[in-house]
């Protein structure tokens, strides 16, 4: 009987990290009866989800691959073999969204499905999606994102209202197995995210465990404060500018203080507005798998709002663009 684990984000919840962990092992695994298959340009299996959900610009060779994914899931349930599939983009809900049963209906050859989605408290996630947003483009204020994730319980395609979110899930797979893990979890794992996330899976391991990654830490961001900074010198949080950033806030603050992108009323703002969806979470899912929840004013030791006026344009403006 083969099944097939959809793991689906969500977004900023070490994603990167598990599947470039599962690509560099995929071998190892294999043997220990766990099959991830490379099916398109990049470590995860975003390609399956772009029939439903809208992109970023993918090559066309590797959309024209498509078909192709499809057609060797199939042949790897004919041949009775367990399947991990892990894309984050599976849990967007804007502005296109994932059809479920579609997805259910393109994986029946398989006896059983089974989704994971990892959650965080909606407080660090807003912080770091405007850091990821900042690598590469001028980001939204970050006023604006909170006042998005207070009106409409998304920032971006991000779904921050889990209970919400969830029961959606439920109601389009009817009798697939839901997992839900809390992001401090696979955080807090010795072994690294993608081992905790194939134990609570009962997934098997190989016996020497999971070879590690070259790099520790693939697509972390610097701490938020920090990256505001150097993300305002409007060069995409260069390095030199990030560690420019820090030697200031030390010097100003001294070295080693929790930095949180947010005022303290934004912090407060989100903590209030998330205790009772977070609370419903809760009583939805059981003891100890709702995501922590948002610290307000605790989870940090300096506030965007701390900053003093004009501190950020003390570093070298590299081009336009930069954050307002």
């Amino acid at each position: 009987m083969a099944r097939v684990i959809v793991h689906i984000g969500t977004h900023k919840t070490a994603t990167t990290a598990i599947q470039r962990s599962l690509a560099r092992n995929r071998a190892a695994l294999a043997r220990a009866g766990l099959n991830v298959p490379r099916l398109g340009p990049n470590p995860g299996h975003h390609l399956l989800a772009a029939e439903w959900v809208r992109l970023p610009v993918m090559p066309v060779t590797a959309l024209r691959r498509r078909a192709r994914a499809w057609a060797r899931l199939e042949g790897l349930a004919a041949r009775g073999e367990d399947v991990l599939l892990s894309a984050e983009v599976f849990s967007t809900i804007h502005p296109t969204a994932m059809d479920w049963a579609a997805l259910r209906a393109r994986l029946a050859a398989f006896s059983r499905m089974e989704v994971v989605v990892v959650l965080r408290d909606q407080q660090s996630l807003v912080q770091s999606l405007w850091l990821q947003i900042a690598r590469h483009h001028a980001p939204p204020h970050p006023a604006r994102m909170v006042a998005r994730a207070l009106a409409e319980g998304r920032v971006g395609p991000v779904p921050l209202d889990y209970p919400a979110f969830l029961g959606g899930l439920r109601a389009a797979l009817p009798g697939v197995a839901l997992h839900v893990l809390p992001y401090s979890h696979l955080c807090a794992a010795p072994d690294g995210p993608a081992a905790a996330l194939l134990a609570a899976l009962s997934l098997p391991l190989p016996p020497r465990g999971l070879a590690p990654l070259a790099e520790a830490r693939p697509n972390a961001a610097p701490p938020p404060l920090e990256g505001w900074m150097a993300a305002r010198a409007g060069a995409g949080m260069a390095p030199e500018d990030v560690a420019l950033a820090r030697a200031m806030l030390a010097a100003r603050f001294g070295p080693g203080l929790r930095q949180s992108l947010l005022t303290r009323a934004e912090a407060r703002a989100l903590a209030v507005h998330f205790a009772p969806v977070n609370a419903a979470l809760a009583r939805m899912l059981g003891p100890g798998l709702a995501p922590d929840p948002c610290p307000g004013e605790g989870g940090a030791d300096l506030f965007r709002c701390d900053l003093p006026g004009g501190i950020a344009a003390q570093l070298p403006q590299r081009r336009l663009g930069g954050a307002a």
